[in-house]
């Protein structure tokens, strides 16, 4: 009889063993599947930084070459800038010399009258 009770434990302990190697082997699949979850998760997220990281290279290139352009632009008008102040300058020049001569003509009237 005893040995028919120990024989009970151990089928009811084996039974408690595969029932929980069951439990286990469920837990296990869950976490392979979350597991892969994550995986995809992040290599999706990989995906999207690497697909950002050319944009923004893209961008910072495209920013660099309109900065040149821009850069090139003020050496024109900087050059634009500098010929027409000279361009007043002679014109200014040009009219106090005018403005001389019909003072000098003016007071050469004065004196023929």
């Amino acid at each position: 009889q005893e040995k028919r009770q120990l024989k009970s434990e151990v089928s009811k302990f084996q039974g408690q063993i595969a029932g929980l190697r069951g439990e286990l082997s469920k837990q296990e699949t869950s976490i392979k599947a979350k597991i892969r979850e994550k995986d995809t998760s992040l290599e999706e997220k990989n995906r999207a930084i690497k697909r950002l990281e050319q944009e923004k290279r893209q961008l910072k290139s495209e920013v660099s070459k309109f900065q040149g352009q821009i850069a090139g632009l003020r050496g024109e008008l900087s050059k634009q800038e500098t010929s027409i102040k000279a361009k007043i300058r002679e014109k200014d020049t040009s009219l106090e010399e005018k403005n001389r001569a019909i003072k000098r003509l003016e007071q050469e009237k004065r004196q023929l009258k």
